[in-house]
């Protein structure tokens, strides 16, 4: 008995001698590692190489595209000036009518002779009276197709500047598109019916300005102008001619 208790007592201190006096001092905790923040790779592209049979791209124009002349014709304005210069055949004409208990027409009428349809400013064959005619044979319903004044040959200025008034034994004559065909002539022609007339002529350079006023053989009251330019003298009849629209007449007031 008291030899086992010896040994055990022998192996104790042998235990606590190996071990040594101090107690094991822990480690340190190794301090985690931060971690580093997540970056999104960028992608870089490779500058592109220009196909040899590539076609550039036009960038879009800024200005508004231009708008395509108009063919249609011009229009005639309130009070606005004759221009004979529209006319190839050198020739224009307005008509008012100023109280039409006939054929409802009162208004202002323009028309701007067509050399192909006869319109013309001459001197007759016989050389005794000079006419401005216009014509326009395309007149559209209610407008005026025809229109005509004549003055003696004696009357006509031949100085720029020189005006005649009151010219005595002139015509005149206008005819209206109507499907009716009735009631469409307005004329005024002391001579041949019961109507009134009253010429002024004014020249200016080779423009021969004729205004005119008077009634019908009804009693209908008109008045107007009729421009020729290119005017020559009697010996040559005929007046150059300038190229321009085919119009057009109109109703304009």
């Amino acid at each position: 008995m008291h030899k086992h208790l010896a040994r055990i007592t022998l192996t104790v201190l042998l235990v606590a001698a190996c071990a040594g006096g101090s107690p094991a001092t822990p480690a340190a905790p190794t301090p985690a590692a931060t971690p580093l923040a997540a970056t999104t790779p960028v992608a870089t592209a490779d500058p592109e190489t220009p196909s040899p049979d590539a076609t550039p791209t036009a960038a879009p124009s800024s200005e508004a595209p231009s708008e395509e002349p108009s063919s249609r014709p011009a229009t005639v304005e309130p009070g606005s000036s004759l221009d004979p210069s529209l006319s190839d055949a050198g020739v224009v004409g307005r008509l008012t009518i100023v109280n039409d208990i006939r054929g409802d027409r009162s208004g202002t009428y323009d028309i701007i002779g067509l050399g192909e349809d006869g319109s013309d400013c001459s001197f007759s064959f016989e050389g005794d009276e000079f006419t401005a005619l216009a014509w326009y044979d395309a007149a559209p319903e209610g407008m005026l197709h025809q229109m005509a004044l004549t003055i003696p040959t004696d009357t006509v200025p031949v100085n720029d500047g020189e005006q005649r008034a009151a010219i005595p034994d002139g015509r005149f004559y206008a005819d209206f598109v109507s499907e009716s065909g009735f009631g469409t002539a307005y004329s005024g022609a002391p001579e041949q019916d019961d109507g009134t007339l009253k010429v002024d002529a004014v020249r200016r350079a080779s423009t021969l300005t004729l205004s005119f006023s008077g009634t019908t053989w009804d009693a209908i009251e008109f008045e107007g102008q009729m421009i020729c330019t290119g005017l020559v003298d009697q010996a040559s009849s005929s007046l150059p001619r300038t190229q321009a629209p085919r119009i057009m007449l109109g109703r304009v007031r």
